[in-house]
């Protein structure tokens, strides 16, 4: 089940990437990289997205989860259309995917722990056992992944990334 809501997401963002790379060219004015933030703060944001996805999907069934990554996708389609209009590629490989795979990573996993609530109350409705204590470890496992990834993420993003947006 994880595997496959985690396939589920990561299409959604995915899909959600091509679709910002491939409508026609516009502009997003406020990608802007603020030379001001340090780990912590980029830390501190992802994190805020992540427990977003989380809060906001448990109460959706995970929906709403799949649409902050598609919109996050869609974000990060439109950098790539502008990277590439403005002939700055060389930007995807220092600025972008440093970093950008382990956030989204980190985000997905997010996701997954959202769907449950949902999942399973409705095996609970079916009548099937649900072990409270496997469910729980599954849980903590899958957040404190996410967290640790975002932490990498963060500081991928401020030591390694390397994005010169004009």
């Amino acid at each position: 089940m994880i595997l496959r809501l985690g396939y589920l997401y990561a299409g959604v963002f995915i899909a959600a990437l091509l679709i910002g790379c491939l409508l026609p060219y516009d502009q997003i004015p406020y990608l802007k990289k603020d030379e001001d933030m340090f780990f912590l703060s980029i830390f501190s944001n992802n994190l805020q997205v992540g427990l977003a996805i989380l809060g906001i999907g448990a109460f959706t069934g995970g929906i709403m989860s799949a649409g902050i990554l598609f919109y996050n996708g869609y974000i990060i389609g439109k950098l790539i259309q502008f990277l590439i209009a403005h002939h700055e590629v060389p930007q995807l490989f220092t600025g972008l995917m440093p970093h950008a795979f382990v956030e989204i990573l980190g985000l997905i996993l997010f996701s997954i722990v959202s769907a449950f609530p949902f999942i399973y109350l409705y095996r609970f409705m079916k009548g099937k056992a649900i072990d409270v204590r496997k469910l729980t470890r599954t849980v903590i496992q899958l957040i404190f992944a996410a967290v640790v990834l975002l932490l990498i993420a963060s500081l991928l993003e401020e030591y390694v990334s390397h994005v010169h947006l004009s």
